[in-house]
């Protein structure tokens, strides 16, 4: 694979600023795409308390402004049950692939909470997407996660 130089070629972008989550949102960036191939989402997951837990759906549209929906997910590209009961999904980094040929020119995320109670149900969560260009050859690979289990790689 070739060398990809992150400060020259990639963008990074901040699609959910790391914060205490408890309610269903889209309190997050869109993310315009246009001049990439290749998008890789990293969620950074805190601590969850209570019963609560959230998926995390990765969306595209060709117009900017869309609502984030399940109208609109990428088909294959969630993290699910991020959540208390579950010690890998707490304190771990999890990230997916997307190829973008063939998606819509914005992404955004549709986070999906659930569990009863409100705050003694939340937890912290954050995700970056890094954009890659065509010319780097392709997605990078590693072997260095955590929960394997979340890890996606979506061609359309």
């Amino acid at each position: 694979m070739p060398y990809i130089d992150l400060a020259s070629n990639c963008a990074v972008a901040q699609a959910v600023k790391p914060a205490l989550l408890a309610a269903d949102g889209t309190a997050n960036a869109e993310i315009d795409t246009k001049g990439y191939s290749y998008a890789l989402v990293v969620v950074n997951a805190g601590v969850w308390a209570g019963d609560g837990q959230v998926d995390i759906y990765v969306c595209a549209s060709d117009t900017s402004g869309f609502t984030p929906g399940s109208s609109n997910r990428i088909t294959g590209a969630q993290f699910t049950e991020i959540d208390a009961d579950d010690a890998t999904s707490m304190n771990a980094v999890e990230y997916g692939g997307i190829e973008l040929n063939g998606c819509g020119r914005y992404l955004n995320l549709e986070l999906d909470y659930a569990g009863s109670g409100g705050a003694s149900n939340d937890g912290d969560l954050g995700v970056t997407i890094i954009l890659i260009p065509e010319d780097t050859g392709g997605m990078p690979t590693s072997t260095q996660t955590r929960r394997t289990v979340a890890k996606f790689n979506v061609q359309p």
